[in-house]
């Protein structure tokens, strides 16, 4: 239920709002208090497949990225509220919180299959993979892809929660993957159980006149993980989407500005970047 998980957060607030600034404290009790009315909202920034023959979009995933309803923003940063929640051992709270929140909103506005976020700290914790395997089976699990986020790992990391729920057809992808120290831990302990690596935006724009460093970086993922797509963030039209399909052979893009033709599921009236 959600109360619980709402309790359970308000308790660790309390515990250690002295320890941290207030602006923090006060965005977390801000994201708490929109988590606990259900006034969050999702803005969809899908992703799509480019296929090799032409420049029409085959399939999708909608990424789902908190979004709280008017009314609900004074002070509420997500990324600093985010950020003191995971200190303070709250992580999959929040993130079984926007779970049960966002797929019935996605099954309600016909948007799927859909992507979201979670932090590493819920990755290794079984009960956090048991307490939403009710609303993945609601929404089915082949439907969902789950970003794994860039935090640190340890290789002796519990798969087990996430391994059963990608059994039932739960894909994974590593996000906003960067060639560093941190990012190359992510893959080497995730890695070989993931579907996709979405290769950072902000990475991609640093590289954009040093196309052998990408190309470096995109063989050594090759190597280690031959089975995974790459997913290109940050990709605003479809010429450079071309060009990085044609040059590195990237065929999944995620851009704002990306024409997102051939799916029903975007009437005129929606633009490209939409909330639900």
């Amino acid at each position: 239920m959600l109360s619980d998980h709402i309790h359970h957060m308000y308790e660790c607030l309390s515990a250690f709002q002295h320890e941290f600034p207030i602006e923090d404290i006060k965005a977390s009790y801000a994201l708490l208090g929109a988590l606990e009315r259900e006034r969050v909202s999702f803005r969809v920034e899908p992703w799509h497949v480019l296929d090799h023959a032409d420049t029409n979009y085959p399939s999708h995933v909608c990424e789902l990225l908190f979004n709280a309803e008017p009314g609900e923003r004074e002070n509420l940063d997500f990324a600093k509220a985010d950020a003191l929640f995971r200190r303070i051992g709250c992580g999959p709270d929040v993130d079984t919180l926007i779970f049960k929140i966002a797929l019935p909103k996605a099954k309600a506005a016909d948007v799927g299959p859909v992507s979201v976020n979670i932090g590493t700290d819920s990755l290794i914790k079984p009960v956090f993979w048991a307490d939403i395997e009710p609303v993945l089976t609601f929404f089915g699990h082949e439907n969902v892809v789950v970003e794994i986020l860039e935090h640190d790992m340890s290789s002796h990391s519990d798969l087990s929660g996430m391994l059963a729920a990608q059994k039932k057809g739960v894909r994974i992808a590593i996000d906003d993957f960067q060639p560093c120290e941190r990012d190359w831990k992510r893959l080497s302990v995730v890695g070989s159980y993931s579907n996709f690596v979405k290769l950072d935006g902000k990475y991609l724009e640093e590289v954009a006149n040093n196309p052998d460093a990408l190309q470096e970086t995109i063989q050594t993922i090759k190597r280690m993980l031959p089975q995974v797509s790459l997913v290109a963030e940050w990709v605003d039209d479809v010429g450079k989407a071309c060009s990085l399909r044609e040059r590195f052979g990237i065929v999944h893009f995620q851009g704002k500005s990306l024409p997102p033709a051939g799916h029903d599921i975007y009437s005129p009236r929606r633009s490209f970047d939409f909330a639900i």
